[in-house]
């Protein structure tokens, strides 16, 4: 679709598609340590949590671990279907499913936790700053692996932006 500026130019609307390929992520400082968490199984519990502002890379890096893993349960607000007994489980946006989801949250952890399944979660904010109120969905947060996105330094965004054209 094309518009017309105000100075009588053509202006085209060409927003290209997000790709979440693995190998369109680009590393840098501020998203490395998130990164290798998706990478690596390595955690000390089976939860680990990426915190980042939005258009950081958080979903784009729940994309790569599911795209790494075989059965893999994207939680969208119901808890997976036990006959399918996903061995991996992400929350994308934990901040959108906190406080009004909290009994759905923690059930699908204890289900996980039950499977020794993992579970990846992204949030823009971290678990103590959202308005969880079960004290137990809170503790099993805490508990996992975290890794914070910070802002990209200019070798990452400069990289960022030439992949994007």
């Amino acid at each position: 679709m094309s518009a017309m500026s105000a100075e009588g130019q053509l202006v085209f609307d060409i927003a290209t598609p997000p790709s979440y390929a693995a190998e369109d992520f680009v590393v840098g400082e501020s998203n490395a340590q998130a990164h290798t968490l998706v990478q690596s199984l390595a955690w000390p519990t089976p939860l680990a949590v990426i915190v980042g502002e939005t258009g950081s890379g958080k979903t784009h890096l729940a994309s790569i671990f599911a795209q790494r893993h075989e059965q893999v349960f994207t939680f969208s607000g119901t808890l997976p279907d036990p006959s399918e007994a996903p061995d991996f489980i992400i929350i994308d946006g934990l901040d959108q499913w906190a406080g009004e989801h909290d009994d759905t949250v923690f059930h699908t952890l204890e289900a996980a936790r039950a499977r020794q399944a993992a579970v990846l979660l992204t949030s823009r904010q971290p678990p103590e700053a959202l308005p969880i109120q079960r004290p137990d969905t809170l503790s099993r947060l805490r508990a996992g692996a975290r890794a914070t996105l910070g802002v990209p330094d200019d070798a990452t965004f400069t990289a960022i932006a030439i992949k994007q054209f």
